[in-house]
Order: C-alpha cells, then sequence, then structure tokens
C-alpha cells in the first residue's frame, strides 16, 4: 500500500493552527523521507515564527503544559503493552457488542472522512472504526510522546494509515470546524471541571459531532475500581473522576450541543472480552441481559451541534 507524502502534508497543513499564536499561516519543508510512512522535516508559524519538528512522521505541535491529569503518562505507555487482536474483527456483531462506542456509532449513522481523536492513548478506538469503515482519515492526537509513538507502531502493524500528532489537548492546534467527527475514551474524567468543560469546548470547536466514551459515577463503577486497585496494587491511571449522564449533557449543552444517543458498557461484558481475547471463546459475549445493567460503569455519547441537526447526516448519504 503506497501512500503520497505530499497528500499527507497538505491534508494536515490544511488543519493545522499555530497552538501559542493560533495563526494558521504556517509552512512545512520535508527534507528527508524515510519511507512511505515515515518522513522529517519542520513546520514553521510565518507570524510567531516559532518553529515545530516532524520527526519519523509525528508533528510535533509542542503542548503548551501536561495539565490536569496529574500523571505521568509518558511512564504509563512506556509500560503498556499494545496488544489488538485482529481475530475479533471476524465476528462484526460479536465484537459490537463489547465495542460500545463503534456500536453507538453505527446506530448514529456515522460515516464520515477525517477524524480526530483526542487523548488518542494507543489509537484502538480510531483502529477499531477504521476496521467499520465508519471513518477514513484518522488524526490521532496524544500529550505523550510514548502513547503516539505506540499507536504509529500499532497503526503500521496492521497496514492502517493514520495522521499522529504530539500535541496538547486543552488547546488543540487545528482550525474550527476542520473534522467531521472528534472522540474520545478514557480521556475527560482525568481532568477536574473547569478543566473539563475545556475539553468539551475543544471537541465541539474543531467539530460538529462528537463521540465520547466517559466511566459513570455508580456503585458499578467504584466496585471495579476497587477490583483494579487489588489486581495492580494500587489504582494505575492517576486522577479520575467519573461523571453522571446528566453531567455530560450539561457540558454538552454549554457548547450549542445537544447529546441524541447513549450507549453503555459494562464490567461483565469488559469481563468476557478478556477471557475471550485469552481462551478465543467469544460465545458468553452474545448473551446480555438484565444483570449487565445493573454493572453499567461507563456511558457513550454521541453529540452534535443544534443548528445543524436538520442536516447532521448530509455528508454520510455521499460518503
Amino acid at each position: 500500500m503506497k501512500h503520497s507524502i505530499e497528500l499527507d502534508i497538505g491534508n494536515v497543513m490544511n488543519k493545522l493552527i499555530c497552538p501559542y499564536c493560533k495563526s494558521s499561516q504556517l509552512m512545512s519543508h520535508i527534507y528527508e523521507k524515510v519511507d512511505q510512512y515515515l518522513f522529517n522535516g519542520n513546520i514553521v508559524c510565518l507570524s510567531c515564527h516559532k518553529q515545530y519538528p516532524i520527526v519519523n512522521g509525528i508533528f510535533y505541535m509542542h503542548p503548551i503544559k501536561c495539565r490536569g491529569t496529574k500523571h505521568n503518562w509518558n511512564k504509563h505507555y512506556c509500560l503498556r503493552k499494545v496488544n489488538v487482536d485482529v481475530r475479533h474483527f471476524s465476528d462484526i456483531r460479536t465484537f459490537l457488542t463489547y465495542f460500545s462506542l463503534g456500536r453507538l456509532a453505527i446506530k448514529s449513522g456515522i460515516r464520515c472522512n477525517n477524524s480526530i481523536e483526542i487523548g488518542s492513548g494507543t489509537g484502538t478506538y480510531s483502529l477499531w472504526l477504521k476496521k467499520l469503515k465508519i471513518i477514513n482519515n484518522a488524526y490521532l492526537v496524544d500529550v505523550s510522546e510514548n502513547a503516539i509513538k505506540a499507536s504509529q507502531e500499532l497503526f503500521r502493524e496492521l497496514d492502517e494509515k493514520a495522521y499522529f500528532v504530539l500535541a496538547d489537548g486543552l488547546a488543540l492546534p487545528f482550525r474550527d470546524k476542520s473534522f467531521d467527527l472528534s472522540l474520545s475514551g478514557g480521556l475527560i474524567e482525568h481532568f477536574d471541571e473547569e478543566e473539563r468543560q475545556n475539553i468539551v469546548h475543544e471537541h465541539c470547536r474543531v467539530s460538529n459531532k462528537v463521540l465520547c466514551q466517559i466511566p459513570l459515577n455508580n456503585p458499578a463503577y467504584w466496585v471495579g475500581r476497587y477490583l483494579q486497585c487489588l489486581f495492580y496494587r494500587g489504582w494505575p491511571f492517576g486522577y479520575e473522576k467519573p461523571s453522571s449522564l446528566r453531567e455530560i449533557e450539561k457540558m454538552f449543552s454549554a457548547e450549542n450541543f445537544l447529546v441524541e444517543f447513549v450507549s453503555y458498557h459494562d464490567l461483565l461484558t469488559a469481563a468476557a472480552f478478556r477471557l475471550s481475547k485469552k481462551f478465543c471463546e467469544r460465545n458468553p459475549l452474545k448473551n446480555k441481559g438484565y444483570v449487565n445493567k445493573i454493572f453499567r460503569h461507563e456511558v457513550v455519547v454521541y453529540a452534535y451541534e443544534r443548528h445543524n441537526r436538520n442536516k447532521r447526516h448530509a455528508y454520510e448519504k455521499k460518503f
């Protein structure tokens, strides 16, 4: 599979802004092409003259500050091994029983060309959405260099194309409404209340459609957290505060976005999926009942800009 470096750079440059002065007057220079995936160069802001390196295909749009998380994510992703079993894609219906975000994307009728995953971590959400043909071009953004490198390695291993940007999710270096969809999972809960609203604002600023997966503040969440503390001998994910659905709807409403569809993820399905990866038996995922509802610990929401309600599927019908 051959990809054009010139096309890749053009796509990114049409969306980028300087994270410091917010100017869109940027100029790129590629001085070394390693292969069809990796290239080196730099980006210069013609307004404030700051420079941003491109190293091995990663755009280093310098994070303003690693705020909010109170956790060393670089160390976390250095110790974490990325493992995606492609066999799960052979049975899409069963896989979607686990992948709540993908299930909600299908329910809402999303088909988009350019998506951005904020706080992408290892990039598995974007990878799965690409495998499901829901998105075409994936932009992965994280404040952790190790996370971005891990996601890049994963996409290369599975021969999937994506754009990788090291940047601050609280001040994204992208133009307004430059994406068809913004998404995140395991991000918003790691910030305090004021910064949570800022994260939601950035979601809504760069896109008119948003998919988010957030832990629910209920007994199932705290039971799951207690069990993970026992397993890991401590909580490994830094500062984390779950939310209620009402709080999530309020955050999006403040940005003039409406939460239209909601889905849930539960502890029993998560456990069954982990066991299926180990023992290659996925039948438990096909049987979900009332007990699963009791153990719902995460919510997935689909929100869109209110004034786009009548035309929210216009692009999907053309895709």
